[in-house]
């Protein structure tokens, strides 16, 4: 008896010992040198980050920079400096395992020449940069909680004969998202505008604001739930984990998108949509058509409702009916022809191979949530 005791015992210690190593084993780290291509010196103060997120670390005063507790996957690390253009490169990180990824950088051509684009008058220059507020922070209730810091990086090119704007931004945009507790560190690679949001393309890395209060930090993560939830995200997790019913997730497809409330729609199959991606925690999404997404937990805002009538005019629209179902939140998502790569927490590896509508292509920057984020 006091045998079976003792083994007992040494087994829970041993399915402890188990559990805590591969707690440990989950994360992985990246260690690396930043360097300047030209002169091989190294380039201090380079921000090295993993795209979308929280994970990051900047390169001291020998271009060394270390980054821990990084989960295993693929990701896009960036390199981003003032003075340099910014680079980027794929990687996979391995349970448990050290990597090295060393960089060159390339001097950035217009910070050597001092070369400055001209945006026109200051009147043209603040209603551009109206404009480009209105279409990169969105206008969201979280939005009218966000400043650009520093908007005076920003250029704006007029083109009269295809009547688009093409923004410039001379360092990355500084956000500070005071709705959620974010500032946001966006390396801006494309964005364009006309009377309607047409493209943007960039880098994003977060950093958790300190909070002055109990109260702040409640709010804050009350809010991050809240904007989490029924996002893009959120929507991809619960896919690839079958759990779209417990997420309050509905979905749909649709032969093209439509242009009458009583386009033919046809019950989505999960499994049906999805193959291995090559990793345990990766799948390939695709489908034909369109896909809607109704997420039934929460009903539209008030200020989405607004964005909806504004836009019943506009012929180049979806019909606005078909992508309401009642108040819930109703997206639809389009793919560029290629299968989309996600992971079981919903990180997109290809994010510019599909379009969106509707509730989500609202969404804007004010609503941007760091991959790494743990819903409660």
């Amino acid at each position: 008896m006091i045998f079976r005791k003792i083994v007992f015992l040494c087994t829970l210690a041993l399915l402890f010992f188990s559990k805590t190593q591969a707690q440990f084993e989950v994360f992985g780290s990246i260690e690396g040198y930043v360097y300047d291509s030209l002169t091989n010196e190294p380039v201090i103060g380079a921000n090295v980050f993993i795209n979308n997120s929280t994970i990051g670390a900047a390169t001291d005063i020998e271009g060394k920079y270390f980054i821990e507790r990084v989960r295993p996957g693929e990701f896009e690390l960036v390199f981003s400096h003032v003075t340099y253009d910014y680079r980027t490169k794929p990687i996979i990180v391995e349970s448990g395992a050290f990597m090295e990824v060393n960089m060159a950088l390339m001097p950035n051509i217009r910070e050597l020449a001092e070369v400055t684009i001209e945006g026109g008058s200051n009147r043209e220059w603040k209603r551009s940069l109206g404009f480009f507020e209105k279409y990169f922070l969105g206008t969201s209730l979280n939005a009218n909680k966000c400043e650009i810091r520093n908007p005076e990086v920003l250029d704006f090119q007029f083109d009269p004969v295809t009547k688009v704007t093409n923004v410039i931004a001379e360092d990355e945009l500084v956000i500070d998202n005071e709705a959620l507790g974010y500032t946001i560190y966006y390396v801006l690679e494309r964005f364009e505008f006309d009377n309607d949001y047409k493209i943007m393309l960039g880098k994003s890395r977060f950093e958790e604001m300190e909070a002055p209060d109990d109260k702040t930090e409640k709010k804050w993560a009350k809010e991050r739930q809240r904007t989490y939830e029924g996002s893009i995200q959120h929507f991809f997790k619960a896919l690839v984990n079958d759990e779209l019913e417990k997420n309050g997730f509905k979905i749909y497809r649709l032969d093209k998108l439509p242009q009458v409330p009583d386009e033919p729609r046809y019950v989505a199959k999960p499994q049906q949509l999805m193959t291995f991606g090559g990793l345990d925690m990766k799948r390939k999404v695709y489908f034909p058509g369109v896909l809607e997404v109704i997420f039934e937990n929460e009903s539209e805002p008030l200020a989405y409702r607004n964005h909806v009538t504004d836009t019943q005019g506009d012929a180049r629209k979806v019909n606005i009916q078909t992508i309401e179902s009642g108040s819930s939140q109703t997206s639809m998502i389009q793919l560029r022809g290629k299968p989309l790569e996600v992971d079981n927490v919903g990180y997109i590896y290809n994010p510019t191979d599909y379009i969106v509508y509707g509730y989500w292509a609202w969404e804007r920057m004010a609503e941007l949530m760091p991959f790494d984020y743990k819903p409660q």
